[in-house]
């Protein structure tokens, strides 16, 4: 039976994915689209996180053609970006790829319909598909913070405490971690990154500084996704 589920982040993705229709509530990039394959997906419905630069927050769709896998992307003002149940709510398709299209799938659709039309996919079998390098080191200064482009903040380390992080990932709290906000939402949720980086931007998003290594964010400023790519992290 194939089932439809939801998922906060393709960068969590487990066994019990595997054959499913996911709703991921990753950005559309091609990195999200790599991941999600990798985890064995029969389909996948991911945010369009407002397509910013040379359309890179839907990048996955054509991506994910070359291996028959189905994929669309939602409008990102009907739903929240990394809440995939908020999605399958939600959700209104914005745009598909050309596997996607073949099953009924097209914009303007509901996230559940085409959810629904994807059950019917074919299953894509093959070797896992290859990524290419997705940690850049930008810069090594004496005496300075290492800075260093990562194509998800999934991807940073330990050792990366301190170093300036530049990461294509977009700026939103996980669900989960949304309600662990204390009522008055003064309180911020504890941090679900590897490392306590000096200072980390995001696509669209915000970026954070913190006056010790081991504090949480402590400041916030926006960046344009028009003016930067979800992929790949040494562009934006």
């Amino acid at each position: 039976m194939v089932d439809i589920v939801c998922a906060n982040t393709v960068t969590a993705l487990g066994p019990e994915h595997r054959g499913q229709v996911l709703i991921g509530g990753s950005h559309g990039g091609v990195y999200a689209g790599y991941l999600a394959a990798k985890a064995g997906v029969r389909a996948v419905i991911l945010h369009n996180a407002g397509i910013g630069k040379d359309e890179a927050g839907i990048g996955s769709l054509a991506y994910l053609d070359q291996f028959g896998l189905p994929v669309a992307a939602l409008d990102h003002m009907s739903a929240r970006i990394a809440d995939g149940y908020d999605q399958l709510a939600r959700g209104a398709i914005s745009h598909v790829n050309k596997t996607a299209a073949a099953l009924g799938c097209k914009p303007g659709q509901d996230c559940r319909t085409a959810a629904e039309l994807m059950t019917a996919a074919v299953q894509w079998s093959g070797p896992s598909p290859e990524f290419g390098e997705s940690r850049f080191l930008l810069r090594e200064r004496v005496g300075q913070p290492l800075v260093w482009g990562v194509d998800s903040t999934s991807l940073l380390r330990p050792e990366d405490n301190g170093a300036v992080m530049i990461t294509a990932s977009h700026g939103a709290l996980f669900a989960s971690a949304e309600k662990n906000r204390s009522p008055d939402r003064r309180s911020p949720p504890s941090s679900t990154m590897p490392a306590a980086a000096a200072a980390v931007a995001v696509s669209r998003a915000w970026l954070c500084s913190t006056a010790k290594a081991s504090s949480p964010p402590r400041w916030r400023r926006r960046v344009r996704a028009s003016a930067t790519r979800a992929r790949p992290g040494k562009a934006v």
